[in-house]
């Protein structure tokens, strides 16, 4: 606000006059700068007055400060909406009115109107990959940065270039045809400002491809290089025949000329064809792509229309995936599949990736059905040649050819199985199995415990090797009885536990009972209980006695050979009775002993008058031989087990007392004279 005053004119009179001070305002609002566009209205702006204005007026000034002119058409109110067509900076004021002729001119506000345009702006009609008339945007302030855009559609959708034009000046160029609208987007003061559009016609000059013979390609190590001839079609006005190069261009195999390969060239500017040639090293592709290029001017012609296939020679096996099989056992069949005509030989190595050898006989076919008669890991490989005798190899298949696992222990003959020490029982153990088995292998037959369980096998016979063979093995004689034993065959390399025989055995030890076995009391000349004798083994037996118990047996007289034995004895006496059998393979055995007591009966000699007493008194025992004059005489005890316990010599015409230790118990007594013997049981 600037202050005015304002003195008004004094007139001459006897008395001075009093001067008037008067003070005036007018401000506006808001303070801060503006930025509009250009023929775009800005934020309004309102102007403070002071009380008693008579009127106001909006002016402006390029330069701060003014002089200031009246804004057009003039803007007389309270308010006023900044608006201007050119770009520049402004500084707008309003000056009030007061009574008087006071004028008071407010505060300034800046406008800065930003804008751009290009030039030259008339359209430009071109061909595609040609430059156009050089666009160039004239920016109202200076703009901290710009990009060139375009859209085919008149007014919107402006996109960028690629890459980004960011200069002041853009070169039209455009590899379609079409209509495009060029503008350039500044940004001036923090606003982007989108310039006029300059319309752009893109034509296409006539440069087409035409198509050629010979895909595939088919190429390898020694194929040479392949010659083609493209045909292409042309405006012929557009070209210039002095200068001009028609150049054949190979794409990638995705059809893409980005990284085009030139592939052959003529100089003219007419329709022909050229001579091209596709090299031999040319990666292998479905979809390679030729096309013509001109130079004067630049045309990028269309492609051939259809997609060339180069083959690079190579093969492959389906199915790809491992295979587990049992030696010489089919697997899934394989496959070969070759990009050229060619001739196949499957091999294998055991070593991935190297060492491959032919099957016996060779495998020529285009399938190979996996058979390995060993087990291991093979690597299968389709070596296939080409016209060119170029070789190349498959992907490999793994086939891992598993070896059995099994050994079937077969029915094995011969039980029951009679065992003594010098039996020597041989059978033979047949057996099979799916495995294959090392040179160093050791087949060995088991026989269980009498329960049929392997827990603790014993080993009865062995067979070396790799070959499968019955193996003779023999019966421990040391095996006890049982009805339940099994026999299985196990091998070493590769480990494997057989199954067993499937049935039970039975395996019978040489023995022999004789019942019963009581101890037995009998008068002289009469016949005792009847003893008879079982045997394990088919035997032929002799009945022995002894007077001494374990020891110096003897046969009866005549000899006993039955399997029973009616015991009779025609003296007194204590007898130790065994029977002994004979089996097959002569092995002797002994049963256990019977003791046969022989008395007369009531210890009486045979005149009658010889009394014998005796009676135990305590560990005492007293035997009154007061009537028996024989001599000498002797006494012996013999317990239940036949054992003597006691000897002792005796005094005939006597009483005998002999103190003992024995236990209570029921005793056989023996007293022997010269002339005869008295038998008989005490108890003590």
């Amino acid at each position: 606000m600037r202050l005015v005053t304002s003195t008004p004119a004094l007139t001459s009179t006897a008395n001075s006059a009093d001067l008037t001070i008067v003070n005036v305002s007018s401000s506006i609002a808001p303070t801060t700068v503006q930025n509009i566009l250009s023929n775009t209205n800005g934020t309004p702006l309102a102007v403070t007055e002071s009380n008693g204005s008579v009127g106001r007026n909006w002016k402006y000034s390029n330069i701060s400060g003014g002089p200031y002119s009246a804004i057009v058409p003039a803007q007389t109110g309270l308010s006023y909406t900044p608006y201007f067509q050119a770009g520049g900076t402004y500084f707008v004021v309003c000056e009030t009115n007061y009574p008087g002729g006071l004028n008071v001119i407010s505060n300034e506000v800046q406008v800065d109107v930003i804008g751009n345009n290009i030039t030259p702006s008339a359209p430009q009609t071109l061909t595609i990959n040609t430059n156009g008339n050089t666009l160039t945007v004239n920016e109202t302030a200076p703009a901290t940065a710009r990009e060139w855009k375009f859209t085919t559609t008149q007014g919107t959708n402006y996109v960028s270039f690629t890459p980004a034009q960011t200069g002041t000046t853009y070169t039209p160029n455009f590899s379609s045809n079409g209509t495009y609208f060029v503008v350039c987007v500044s940004d001036i003061n923090g606003v982007p400002v989108t310039s006029n559009e300059v319309e752009i016609t893109v034509g296409t000059p006539i440069l087409t491809t035409g198509t050629f013979p010979g895909s595939p390609f088919e190429f390898s190590l020694s194929a040479p290089d392949a010659n083609i001839v493209v045909p292409y079609n042309t405006t012929t006005a557009v070209f210039d025949y002095n200068t001009n190069v028609f150049t054949a261009q190979l794409s990638d195999a995705n059809g893409s000329f980005t990284n085009a390969t030139n592939i052959g060239s003529i100089q003219s500017g007419a329709p022909g064809s050229i001579n091209a040639v596709i090299p031999a090293n040319t990666p292998a592709g479905t979809g390679y792509r030729v096309r013509v290029i001109s130079s004067v001017p630049v045309i990028y012609g269309t492609n051939n229309g259809v997609d060339l296939i180069i083959d690079q020679f190579e093969n492959s096996v389906l199915p790809s995936s491992d295979q587990s099989i049992l030696y010489n056992t089919n697997g899934t069949t394989l496959t070969v599949i070759a990009s050229q005509n060619a001739t196949h030989e499957w091999k294998y190595s055991t070593t991935s990736g190297s060492g491959y050898t032919s099957f016996n006989p060779a495998q020529t076919a285009t399938t190979y059905t996996p058979n390995f008669s060993l087990p291991g890991t093979y690597y299968v490989v389709c070596v296939s040649r080409n016209q060119y005798s170029d070789d190349v190899t498959s992907n490999e298949v793994m086939i891992e050819v598993l070896n059995g696992s099994t050994i079937t222990t077969q029915s094995v003959s011969g039980s029951p199985y009679l065992v003594s020490p010098s039996a020597n029982v041989q059978i033979v153990v047949p057996f099979s199995s799916d495995a294959v088995f090392n040179s160093a292998n050791i087949f060995k037959a088991q026989l269980s415990d009498n329960t049929g369980s392997f827990a603790s096998p014993v080993e009865i016979g062995t067979l070396s090797g790799n070959s499968i063979a019955p193996i003779s093995a023999v019966i421990p004689n040391s095996s006890v009885y049982g009805a339940a034993y099994r026999i299985r065959v196990v091998s070493t390399d590769p480990a494997i536990v057989g199954s067993d025989n499937g049935t039970d055995l039975t395996i019978i030890p040489f023995e022999i009972s004789v019942a019963p076995s009581d101890t037995q009391t009998l008068l002289v000349n009469t016949p005792g209980t009847a003893v008879t004798v079982t045997e394990s083994h088919p035997s032929t037996r002799t009945w022995l006695y002894s007077d001494l118990p374990g020891t110096a047996y003897q046969p009866f007289s005549p000899a006993q050979t039955l399997a029973t034995l009616v015991p009779q004895f025609n003296t007194v006496g204590v007898y130790y009775v065994i029977c002994r059998s004979t089996n097959a393979v002569n092995d002797n055995i002994n049963s256990q002993e019977i003791i046969m007591i022989v008395t007369e009966g009531n210890g009486i000699d045979k005149n009658g008058t010889e009394t014998i007493k005796m009676f135990w008194s305590a560990q005492t025992l007293t035997v009154d031989l007061s009537d028996y004059n024989s001599e000498p005489v002797s006494l012996e005890l013999i317990d239940m087990n036949g054992q003597v316990v006691l000897r002792e010599s005796l005094n005939s015409q006597s009483i005998n007392k002999v103190t003992t230790d024995l236990p209570n118990g029921v005793y056989v007594f023996r007293i022997n004279s010269q002339t005869d013997a008295v038998t008989g049981k005490i108890a003590n």
